[in-house]
């Protein structure tokens, strides 16, 4: 049988281990054969598997230019969701396309015994129309994370978000209509977690807040509250991390949910994370942003009133964003700042399949520049902006390809 290697990854870690857990479930014969590596060295009929985001994707192209000719090469994850094509150009034998969990131990199965899979629904071999395999119902069907190659990871408690922002892929990679991991197989996989020595506990959801919520946008605070409840009774579970990276809030959400409330009184952290994204009302309607700045200034005051400090995130850069639009952010960023507040820095990097994936960053004037280098130097705002400019070349770059 053919041995499969896993290239591992900082920025693949959680999607990898989401992975490697359906294949303890659904193919649990291959796993003596898989091994799982940071530098991957498959030998010839070996198979590699890499999931990787379009930031990954210059340094994924490389490796696989550099394999022994007879190593089959599968490709998965946001970017080859996207860009099937491209993938198939820069040397994988074939791409998997959209969520993971059944479609990659089925794939895995059949090349491990020697077989070439057959074109299908998640599986892209060029031949015909690239189609996403069949999306995960029942999330509880699937370990959170991957105990045999001990790849732990926070758990997914929600996949799907209804609100599609024109910069995010969350709504095109995993749907519209939210899916919601059951409030005891949450608990299950913490109190597995606590007994194998991890005694905090933090989540993945586009937004916490939204738990429970039959459609993401009529919220279900109940549920949220029932979630944490039951997390409180866990022995040995020390911290809770509820509304913090990388299980972040809406501002809308955590006003109308009463969610500074909720985390105050059942988790840990005290600190909030949320996603203005801009100070413009102009700006946040033109990226089907769903909420308004006085949503943003009343989340704000909920945490502050509650003891908790919020961090606000800004992406400055945004297509179409004027100067005027940059100094509103900067304005509300301030006033933040003043209040008590915190907040992290961005900067517009596309994502395929986004419908602003083909747009150029808008000019970052040069004023504003400086105020965000001196907040930064200061302390008074966090955020690898500087970074993200550079990686946003590299990824318009990557885009650009055929």
């Amino acid at each position: 049988m053919r041995t499969v290697w896993f290239l591992l990854h900082s920025k693949n870690r959680y999607s990898l281990a989401h992975v490697l857990g359906a294949i303890e479930v659904e193919a649990p014969e291959l796993l003596p054969h898989v091994r799982v590596s940071r530098r991957p060295r498959p030998r010839e009929g070996d198979v590699l598997v890499c999931s990787f985001n379009t930031f990954m994707a210059a340094e994924v192209f490389e490796l696989v230019e550099r394999l022994p000719e007879d190593v089959i090469t599968v490709a998965g994850g946001p970017h080859p969701s996207a860009r099937p094509d491209q993938c198939l150009e820069r040397g994988f034998d074939l791409v998997l396309i959209g969520e993971g969990e059944r479609v990659v131990p089925e794939v895995l199965r059949e090349l491990a015994r020697g077989r070439m899979p057959e074109e299908r629904p998640g599986v892209y071999l060029g031949e015909g129309r690239p189609e996403p395999a069949p999306r995960v119902e029942r999330l509880e069907r699937y370990p959170p994370y991957s105990e045999e190659f001990r790849l732990f990871c926070p758990i997914e408690i929600t996949r799907g978000c209804p609100w599609g922002c024109a910069f995010c892929q969350v709504s095109r990679l995993f749907g519209r209509r939210p899916r919601h991991r059951p409030v005891e197989d949450v608990v299950r996989w913490v109190r597995r977690g606590v007994e194998r020595g991890h005694a905090f506990a933090r989540f993945v959801a586009p937004d916490a807040l939204a738990y429970g919520s039959p459609d993401g946008r009529r919220l279900r605070p109940e549920k949220v509250e029932r979630l944490l409840r039951e997390l409180r009774s866990v022995d040995g579970l020390e911290r809770v991390y509820f509304g913090s990276f990388p299980a972040e809030v809406r501002p809308d959400s955590l006003v109308r949910a009463d969610g500074a409330e909720l985390i105050a009184h059942y988790a840990d952290n005290e600190r909030v994370n949320m996603g203005a994204q801009s100070g413009s009302e102009r700006v946040l309607r033109r990226i089907a942003r769903g909420h308004t700045v006085e949503d943003v200034r009343r989340a704000v005051d909920a945490c502050l009133e509650q003891g908790l400090t919020p961090v606000v995130d800004f992406i400055f850069g945004l297509p179409g964003e004027t100067r005027e639009d940059q100094w509103k952010s900067v304005r509300l960023a301030e006033w933040i700042i003043r209040r008590g507040g915190e907040v992290r820095l961005h900067y517009f990097m596309p994502l395929p399949g986004t419908p602003l994936e083909d747009a150029e960053p808008a000019p970052l004037d040069p004023e504003i520049r400086r105020v965000l280098g001196r907040w930064t130097r200061e302390g008074k705002a966090e955020g690898a902006w500087g970074h993200q400019m550079r990686l946003s070349k590299m990824a318009r770059k990557v885009l650009a390809e055929p």
